[in-house]
């Protein structure tokens, strides 16, 4: 999905700036499956199949801790920035992981909900 690492990328200079970009850096991901919708079906075969296969099992793994690493260095650079306490960098890394991949299920298997906004208000309440 976005390959992109933003706590690299952006430059950030106020805790707004950075909620602001963090919406948008996930939103980027909702955006990507919502206008592919064959890239769903293709994760969804692949999810199927890493029920079956070891292999491809553990390169799901790997791609869900590449998600998680993602999220996990925006939590280190906003505390960083003394936008968070340095001790919940690995929580809420967790917590916007675990959304953003349950959207991504969601999305894959055509669940009508509003994710764009439920993915909005996840991170301006967990952020600000």
């Amino acid at each position: 999905m976005n390959e992109n690492d933003m706590s690299e990328n952006v430059s950030i200079e106020t805790k707004v700036q950075f909620v602001e970009a963090t919406i948008q850096y996930g939103l980027s991901d909702i955006r990507y499956l919502q206008k592919d919708p064959h890239l769903g079906s293709a994760l969804k075969q692949f999810n199927l199949l890493s029920l079956r296969n070891e292999n491809i099992r553990k390169l799901n793994d790997k791609l869900s801790e590449i998600n998680f690493d993602k999220y996990f260095k925006l939590m280190q650079k906003a505390a960083e920035l003394g936008y968070i306490q340095t001790d919940e960098a690995r929580y809420l890394a967790t917590l916007f992981h675990m959304v953003d991949s349950n959207i991504t299920e969601q999305l894959v298997m055509n669940n009508d909900l509003e994710y764009e906004t439920l993915w909005t208000l996840l991170v301006k309440k967990l952020l600000l």
